[in-house]
């Protein structure tokens, strides 16, 4: 069933007998005019109309005559539309039973006008309904013609008792809701408001209603904060290996909260799309140098779980900012400034993070290579120290570690094409690379920006359109939290690969529920199809992106760790505009048949991480080299490294390799550091 009539109804001997209650032969035209509606319909191609004078060829076809070029979306005024325009929300099926993929995908054209235009248009009985004389001949309040009050069936019944109208089989029900005169009376600005009111209102603001380029500026404000999100992290480098990981920080959170407060304030949309620029490097310089700056701090043993801190509130912010869309999204009294408070909102964390900076130490490898070893040796015995080891002495040791593999990082190559021409160095960027691009090939990106329209396309309503992804959000924090005490007991490279395989099993299954059940009216399907959702998030956040940010740190070395980080979230950025892009289209033409990419990417990026990414779990960061084969850059490994707890001094167990490359064990004690006074 559709809320369509059934046109099948108007036969012959219905058209015949409808020519029996003609009175005056008079006709009258139920169209408006094709350039009656002066503006962009909910973004829609406005009519045009261009008159093409013959007189103004150049050719043997000049002459006195002219063209008329029209270009019109039949939505943007009253004609005729094909019977594909809506369909039962509920079960997304449209007239005569068609789905919704019958006609993106494979064009069927049962519904479309031309059946009716070839058989003469639609010719029958018309039956007014006029409910507004109906409302107040009857005492009751006159319904507002640019809100949503629905039109009952029942009082439609009313109507036409009240009218003393009878009903005949094949009536064409035509009902006058007031909305022309409502309309004619409107100034443009009350006309564009209600035609977009559900679009957000900085839509209105900006005037994007009636724009002709519309739909680029509306692109531009998303494409250009991930192209931000391109640039900015690969300009943290420069910042955080000269001047410190907390400026690093620092210049982030500076360009986001500038950001927020002037795209909050912003008066013209030029301004807006260049602050959405700011915003989105400013934000992506914090996702590379907050786990840069973490994964220089926390000790070996536990540096998966504490780094899964960042992912932690990196999906707050997420839950957070969703949260916030859907609280404002019933801030009905806002009007047309209703979208600058979630955006200054942002600006708050931002402020936070600026302050907490005061409290929160410098990396201590940062600060070895820059000399400052003082200083390194206090944040490490503070901030490592442990009361079953009263003397420090893993502290101390670990210092030891740093500065010996310091004195050797100081002397090498830190220059990007250094990093791509170096075998080793060339490996660990493409495993770098190769971890963000496969995570974020798991389609968590899609679900997550485009929730709502896909929600929508299982058949639910406005508000659980956007609840739904809050709570998505919200459980996968949870997830996140629960993933931290497991990260670093199983090797990095199982634990990503369960965590995009995992994925893709879940999208394998969300991909048949929605061929088989979407749309329909299977209420199990539906809910079962949402749950995949929720148990794709085990795996996504639970595995891969827990995993992640400590991995990525790993892999470098530290003098080029600022570097390897950037270019990581660069991809994880870049992959953000690729996937966002095409999703529109994509769900749009193929429809599910979109799920199918990530599956096989994400098919192949589980092989690609169980056999060819290397486990880094609980090593020492100086001593991952050697899992790349640079053993030669390697200092000292912490086994060779021992206290005397009697001297106080360290007992360095080093190996040194000859000329022929055969390895003689020396021992040497150092006692030039005695741990008392100078580690």
């Amino acid at each position: 069933m559709s809320w369509y009539p059934a046109l099948n109804l108007l036969t012959p001997d219905v058209v015949l007998a409808a020519r029996e209650e003609i009175k005056t032969g008079r006709s009258v035209s139920l169209d408006m005019r094709l350039d009656y509606l002066t503006y962009r319909i909910a973004d829609r191609q406005e009519f045009t109309q261009r008159l093409m004078s013959f007189m103004d060829r150049d050719d043997d076809f000049k002459m006195y005559g002219f063209d008329d070029e029209l270009h019109i979306n039949t939505q943007s005024s009253s004609q005729w539309d094909g019977l594909r325009h809506f369909a039962l929300q509920n079960s997304g099926l449209y007239y005569n039973g068609v789905k919704h993929t019958d006609i993106s995908a494979k064009q069927d054209g049962r519904n479309g006008i031309h059946n009716w235009s070839e058989r003469g248009g639609i010719v029958g009985r018309g039956v007014l309904l006029d409910y507004v004389r109906w409302r107040e001949e009857t005492g009751q309040p006159v319904a507002r013609a640019d809100s949503a009050h629905p039109i009952t069936v029942s009082e439609l019944d009313k109507v036409a008792k009240h009218q003393n109208v009878t009903f005949k089989t094949g009536d064409i029900l035509i009902i006058r809701s007031g909305f022309t005169q409502w309309h004619d009376r409107a100034s443009q600005e009350e006309r564009v408001k209600v035609f977009n009111q559900g679009q957000p209102s900085f839509i209105e603001y900006f005037n994007l209603a009636t724009a002709s380029n519309a739909a680029s500026l509306i692109g531009a404000t998303n494409g250009l904060f991930f192209a931000g999100g391109v640039v900015g992290p690969l300009v943290l480098p420069t910042i955080a290996d000269k001047y410190g990981r907390r400026w690093g920080i620092a210049t982030a959170a500076i360009l986001t909260l500038v950001s927020a407060a002037l795209l909050a304030g912003s008066t013209n949309i030029g301004e807006f799309i260049f602050f959405r620029f700011v915003a989105g490097a400013g934000a992506f310089m914090l996702m590379a140098g907050v786990p840069l700056m973490m994964n220089e701090l926390v000790p070996n043993s536990g540096r998966g779980g504490l780094v899964d801190i960042h992912a932690i509130f990196f999906l707050s912010g997420y839950a957070i900012a969703s949260w916030i869309g859907f609280g404002f999204s019933f801030w009905t009294t806002g009007g047309l400034k209703a979208w600058r408070p979630p955006l200054a909102i942002q600006g708050g964390f931002s402020l936070i993070a600026l302050v907490a900076l005061y409290w929160i130490p410098e990396s201590p490898r940062w600060l070895v290579m820059k000399g400052r070893e003082d200083e390194a040796r206090n944040i490490l015995n503070k901030l490592h120290s442990d009361r079953s080891d009263p003397e420090n002495e893993f502290a101390r040791a670990e210092f030891y570690q740093i500065q010996k593999q310091l004195h050797i990082d100081r002397t090498l190559d830190t220059s990007w094409w250094h990093m791509i021409k170096k075998p080793s160095y060339r490996k660990r960027f493409l495993i770098a690379v190769s971890v963000t691009g496969f995570i974020q090939s798991s389609g968590d990106l899609v679900i997550n920006n485009y929730g709502p329209t896909l929600y929508k396309d299982l058949g639910f309503g406005p508000v659980k359109q956007l609840l739904y992804p809050c709570a998505w959000l919200t459980y996968t924090l949870g997830i996140s939290i629960i993933a931290m005490p497991f990260v670093d007991r199983v090797p990095r490279n199982v634990m990503i690969a369960t965590g995009i395989w995992g994925c893709m099993c879940a999208l394998i299954v969300e991909s048949a529920l929605v061929a088989s059940f979407v749309p329909s009216d299977n209420e199990n399907a539906l809910q079962a199809a949402v749950a995949m959702f929720f148990i794709f998030q085990i795996f996504d956040t639970g595995f891969a992106n827990a995993t992640e940010w400590a991995y990525l740190g790993e892999l470098f070395p530290t003098h080029i760790r600022a570097k390897g980080m950037s270019v990581a979230v660069a991809v994880f950025s870049l992959m953000n505009i690729i996937y966002t892009q095409a999703a529109p289209t994509g769900f749009i033409t193929i429809g599910w048949k979109f799920y199918l990419l990530f599956i096989i990417l994400t098919f192949i990026g589980g092989f690609v991480a169980l056999f060819f990414f290397p486990d880094t779990r609980g090593l020492p960061l100086e001593e991952i080299a050697a899992i790349f084969g640079d053993t030669d850059e390697v200092a000292i490994y912490q086994t060779e490294i021992e206290i005397d707890r009697t001297t106080h001094t360290i007992i360095d167990h080093d190996k040194s390799v000859d000329e022929h490359g055969m390895a003689s064990a020396q021992e040497k004690v150092v006692k030039t550091q005695n741990l008392e006074t100078n580690v």
